[in-house]
């Protein structure tokens, strides 16, 4: 006999099997048959396999903090170091732009910016069977103090980054970006309230090089 759990009857299209009394049916067989495929691939990683995929999904993670950190900073070495000279960037602008490209835009400005911050969140990170490649999904905020006919105003957007990664000579690089949009808006600063001493700045001189420099 087939059990309808909590008020919901099997799919027309579910399996051909009998349900017993409290057991959950797959909510979609794609994605049942997907995770059966994932886990007999897990059970046939060693430990030493699983250790390795561990390290490369740490690793892609902070290239994409990396990443984030780069842009807020200006900081085109650190770019260059994670972004490889022929990814392929779209970051929703007329046209995609080379990673080499993405890297020689954000030279260090005369001014120090009234202020840039990313905040990167939610991050998915899936290696190939041969853990030579990967793709990554992250949530993004961008908020930016700019200024529109000369008053300032605060620019947000917000939407996720959809990241290809290949392993280079040893080291993750990233190999293509594409940015979706969830939503952007910009709101006027009614007031500038004053901040401490220790403000940020583009490279090199922004407080973090100082810091990461000591021995830990």
């Amino acid at each position: 006999m087939r059990v309808s759990i909590g008020g919901y009857a099997p799919f027309a299209d579910s399996p051909r099997r009998t349900y017993r009394h409290g057991e959950l049916r797959p909510l979609c067989r794609g994605r049942d048959w997907k995770n059966q495929r994932t886990a007999k691939r897990m059970r046939a990683m060693t430990q030493d396999d699983r250790l390795t995929a561990l390290l490369a999904r740490d690793q892609i993670r902070d290239l994409i903090l990396d990443i984030a950190t780069g842009v807020d900073r200006f900081d085109q070495d650190l770019l260059r170091r994670a972004i490889a000279p022929d990814a392929r960037i779209d970051m929703g602008g007329e046209s995609p732009m080379t990673g080499a490209a993405f890297a020689d835009a954000l030279s260090p400005p005369e001014k120090a910016p009234a202020g840039r911050t990313h905040f990167i969140s939610n991050m998915r990170v899936r290696l190939d069977a041969a853990g030579e490649t990967a793709k990554a999904e992250s949530y993004v905020l961008s908020i930016m103090q700019v200024e529109r006919d000369g008053d300032p105003v605060t620019r947000q957007r917000a939407g996720r980054y959809l990241d290809s990664f290949a392993l280079r000579d040893g080291r993750w690089q990233l190999t293509a970006r594409l940015f979706i949009d969830e939503w952007a808006r910009i709101d006027p600063v009614t007031e500038v309230l004053a901040t401490g001493k220790n403000r940020a700045a583009p490279c090199p001189t922004d407080g973090r090089y100082a810091f990461w420099e000591e021995a830990v």
